[in-house]
């Protein structure tokens, strides 16, 4: 056997192994691991249908999550599907998060504010600490085409005994990124929403926001 023919079957074989690995294995490993911890660390129950990694791509889509609002049969916060795409070679260079698309399609927020002044978020708010942290490093990142389609958030206020919807939220920002070379650019966002019957649409251009 030559060494071409040798060649040949190594990169076939790697290319096979990060099929299996990405397409098959990774998936099913990640999709109890991330329920699981996030049901631990907002103490909700939270569930995934489905979570897709291409390899190749260098993407991944998670769909169907939902994170429980406790006492209530409507979820606290959802989606239908979240689909991301990592540049690496440049977040290794630039020692940050480089993603190059992020696309949030049909998330739902339900947002509730209790008799007693309190939201059902509430719980989710970290307290205040009197000790003093000494600054750490900022983590860079940049988010670039970030699309959100067809978002919908409910507020009810039961002390007011009022209800506020959105729908139809669409948002389109070109980046937000803390990074500097990325801040020297110009975006042009765009929000549209239904705000309790009323459509609301607005453009604009502006720098990068932290």
């Amino acid at each position: 056997m030559n060494i071409l023919k040798k060649i040949l079957i190594v990169i076939t074989a790697l290319v096979v192994f990060i099929s299996i690995a990405g397409f098959l294995i990774l998936p099913a490993v990640l999709k109890p691991v991330l329920t699981k911890k996030i049901s631990e660390v907002l103490r909700r129950e939270a569930s995934v249908d489905q979570i897709n990694i291409n390899p190749f791509a260098l993407s991944a889509t998670i769909r169907g999550f939902k994170l429980a609002d406790p006492g209530k049969t409507t979820p606290f916060v959802a989606f239908h599907e979240l689909h991301v795409n990592m540049d690496v070679m440049t977040s290794v260079f630039r020692r940050a998060l480089i993603l190059e698309a992020v696309r949030l399609d049909k998330p739902y927020v339900g947002v509730t504010r209790k008799t007693d002044g309190t939201y059902n978020f509430s719980d989710l708010i970290p307290k205040e600490e009197t000790k003093k942290e000494e600054p750490s490093k900022p983590f860079l990142f940049s988010l670039n085409n970030i699309k959100i389609a067809d978002g919908t958030i409910d507020f009810q206020d039961l002390p007011n005994k009022t209800d506020h919807t959105i729908r139809n939220l669409n948002l389109a920002v070109p980046f937000i990124s803390n990074i500097d070379y990325y801040m020297k650019n110009h975006v042009e966002p765009y929000f549209s929403a239904v705000m309790n019957g009323h459509t609301v649409v607005l453009t604009g251009k502006t720098q990068p926001f932290l």
